[in-house]
């Protein structure tokens, strides 16, 4: 067990520059359950060619993600699969602190979940420029894309509109249902699996938009196809372009 005195002192050594070389009390563990090694990764003083980022407290976080928690992970950094007990990986944690490294690739590593660092990334409205993975898939098989519509994230110039989940429910369905349809949108033409088009939601939105809040609600039994037989057949007719109250398709 790891005194606070000699902890101090250890961090001390180590931020002055002045840790023996053979240094090797790594494994050392405080109170809390972490070890010397999460210590230093957490203040970012671990030293270069330190590789024994595997080493785990009770709850599998690993020395790794301490280091990418506190922004200290090394150049060169490629142990990014390391996962916790609930399957969160360093890239996961690295994502969510928004220190992922310029070239990034690993999209596709999943947390216990099924939730990808991309569909992460994209909730926080960290993706690079240039990202292209948008049509990776949870296990409810909803895309990046889709999470970053919900979101507000997608970039400026997006195209995939059309992608959709098994459901048929497309990414523009999914900004329009939540409100975030880009100003200069102009896909109003796609529809979902029950042939319902994006102008109908935002007319629909823009007419009803209690039922619309309503529709947000988990306890909300109530399907479109239902709601479109309910109302008048006007609701549902498609605007012409010109008269499209994008304020509504917005939210």
């Amino acid at each position: 067990m790891l005194d606070r005195d000699r902890l101090v002192e250890i961090l001390k050594l180590a931020k002055a520059g002045k840790l023996p070389a053979d240094f090797d009390e790594w494994e050392i563990v405080s109170k809390n359950g972490y070890t010397l090694a999460h210590a230093f990764a957490w203040n970012g003083i671990l030293p270069k060619g330190f590789d024994r980022w595997e080493m785990a407290t009770d709850d599998g976080l690993t020395v790794a993600h301490y280091a990418a928690g506190g922004g200290g992970l090394p150049e060169g950094f490629d142990r990014w699969e390391l996962a916790s007990s609930d399957g969160m990986t360093v890239a996961h944690m690295a994502a969510f602190k928004g220190v992922l490294p310029p070239g990034f690739n690993l999209w596709h590593l999943r947390d216990n979940d099924g939730q990808t660092v991309a569909h992460l990334a994209a909730t926080l409205g960290t993706l690079p420029d240039g990202f292209e993975e948008w049509g990776l898939a949870n296990k409810d098989g909803a895309t990046v894309a889709h999470l970053a519509a919900n979101a507000g994230t997608l970039p400026k110039g997006f195209r995939y509109w059309e992608l959709a989940n098994p459901g048929g429910w497309t990414v523009a369905h999914e900004a329009a249902f939540v409100g975030k349809l880009p100003p200069d949108f102009d896909r109003w033409d796609i529809s979902d699996a029950m042939g319902i088009t994006v102008a109908q939601y935002a007319a629909m939105k823009e007419k009803h938009p209690d039922l619309f809040d309503r529709m947000k609600q988990k306890d909300f039994m109530g399907s479109l196809a239902y709601i479109a037989g309910l109302n008048n057949p006007e609701d549902w007719t498609i605007p012409a372009q010109a008269e499209l109250p994008l304020s509504g398709a917005r939210g």
